[in-house]
């Protein structure tokens, strides 16, 4: 039998896949549409490659976000 490597791929533009940008003063907050959650660093880690999780929205530092131009 031959293995044939697949790539899963959802529907585009659906609710789990848009954000809102909600200023708080400075910074932002992301809020998932289809969760009413914010994108959060866990355990409010500084270091490079810190992993990242949907979380209940709060006023925490890891919560908050800026918009930059590259």
């Amino acid at each position: 039998m031959t293995r044939i490597p697949c790539i899963l791929q959802y529907t585009c533009g659906g609710t789990n896949q848009q954000w809102q940008w909600i200023a708080t003063g400075g910074h932002y907050q992301l809020k998932a549409r289809h969760s009413c959650k914010c994108l959060d660093i866990v355990n409010a880690s500084t270091a490079d490659g810190a992993d990242i999780q949907q979380y209940t929205c709060g006023g925490g530092t890891n919560q908050q976000w800026t918009r930059s131009q590259s």
